[in-house]
């Protein structure tokens, strides 16, 4: 079992603050919600470093790091507090996707053969990419069960 730890960024830690997100909540939530897509004998803790990037409005993971990047505004500005959320942990979940990718199932950064731009204009070499498909359908099958845990864990706080 992988135990997660989210080291946040100096720069990142008000926003986190602002969102009142709890991050010991999300540690927990991301290490059941792993523990059962990935079941595994071994205990090992692992630290992800998250960033958020201002002025943004996507998100993003470098393969083979332990770095993920988070836009600061995934969501509408009238969105509810359950919808901001959501959205910032849909963007969390797609991007913890490509870390699966990259450093559990080892699929090569070569395979990511799309750029910025196509990332920007949400092209089809972006957007029918296989990685791109199964990291949007891996948050789109966990996002309900992530919430479910971290909202169980905040409560433990």
């Amino acid at each position: 079992m992988l135990v997660f730890k989210l080291k946040l960024t100096e720069k990142s830690v008000p926003w986190f603050e602002d969102h009142r997100l709890d991050v010991r909540a999300m540690e927990s939530a991301l290490s059941i919600l792993f523990a059962e897509v990935e079941a595994t004998n071994r205990i090992r803790k692992v630290i992800i470093t998250i960033q958020v990037l201002y002025n943004t409005e996507s998100s993003d993971y470098t393969f083979e790091t332990n770095k993920i990047r988070l836009s600061d505004s995934p969501y509408f500005n009238n969105s509810s507090k359950k919808e901001m959320t959501n959205a910032i942990f849909d963007h969390f979940l797609h991007e913890f996707r490509h870390w699966m990718q990259s450093r559990i199932y080892k699929v090569s950064h070569t395979k990511i053969n799309y750029t910025d731009q196509d990332v920007e204009l949400n092209t089809n070499a972006y957007y029918k990419n296989e990685y791109e498909v199964d990291a949007r359908q891996f948050s789109r099958n966990y996002l309900p069960k992530f919430y479910k845990y971290y909202q169980y864990f905040k409560k433990q706080a």
